[in-house]
């Protein structure tokens, strides 16, 4: 079997890169692979990484094998592109995706938990949740305390993650010839029991979780990667008051269902 090459892909929306994140894209992301570095600007989100997703997908009948995304704002450690492959090829899973810290101080993960039967009812993960699941897992690994409220799909992210461009997965196509797996946002505004006008929103990356799972593939997340997000500071940021839980979107979701807890 030939040697796995890699198709990197940077999306940006303004041209900026934090330097740290670049240096590892470009110098430190494997020590065992060929890969191509591709960035991409564009401020229309899903249409940057899907320019990157349909390049890298076109790009199998030239070798290439696998591809990593890496937002420009991430800044993996050095050879992450070596850790991610060994974890996808110890998982099977369909795609591996770095834990990543959102921006803030409380260390909710942009990893979360969601129902399948319900796009818009999500959740994230804290790290001190996350710090309880072996440090690769999947939908499967998800403790009661997790898939509480019927949350038991798993949603990652896409700030660092790597897949196999030859997965049978990534050619089914709807009806109409479109492509089954792509990125894109979704939002609405609804409205809550007594009334009161509530803005939800669906991450693209949440969304191509869903997808997956949907299709009956496999999610897994890694928390073997020190991965850093880079904001106003870099996260996580010390001292860190952590959340015990994501109170704030379950609340988000009891307030939208007129309920008063979960179940």
């Amino acid at each position: 079997m030939s040697q796995p090459i890699v198709f990197m892909f940077m999306p940006t929306g303004d041209r900026r890169s934090d330097t740290f994140a670049m240096q590892r894209f470009n110098l430190e992301a494997t020590r065992r692979y060929q890969a191509v570095c591709i960035t991409r600007n564009d401020s229309a989100l899903g249409k940057n990484f899907n320019s990157g997703w349909a390049e890298a997908l076109d790009a199998l009948d030239k070798g290439v094998t696998h591809f990593v995304m890496q937002h420009s704002d991430v800044i993996p450690p050095p050879w992450y592109v070596d850790a991610l492959m060994d974890e996808l090829n110890a998982t099977g899973a369909d795609i591996v995706s770095a834990a990543v810290d959102i921006k803030t101080r409380a260390r909710l993960r942009s990893t979360a938990v969601g129902q399948p039967d319900d796009k818009w009812d999500w959740r994230r993960i804290t790290a001190k949740e996350m710090a309880k699941l072996p440090p690769t897992f999947t939908a499967a690994d998800l403790p009661e305390s997790l898939t509480r409220g019927g949350r038991t799909w798993l949603l990652a992210n896409t700030g660092c993650w790597i897949t196999d461009l030859r997965n049978p997965l990534w050619q089914q196509r709807y009806p109409d010839g479109s492509m089954r797996f792509d990125f894109s946002q979704e939002d609405r505004i609804t409205f809550t029991a007594d009334g009161k006008r509530r803005v939800e929103f669906l991450p693209e990356d949440y969304r191509f979780s869903r997808l997956i799972q949907a299709a009956g593939g496999t999610v897994a997340v890694t928390s073997k990667l020190d991965v850093r997000h880079v904001g106003v500071t870099t996260f996580p940021a010390d001292p860190l008051p952590e959340a015990e839980i994501d109170q704030e979107g379950i609340d988000f979701h009891l307030a939208r269902k007129g309920l008063q807890q979960e179940t």
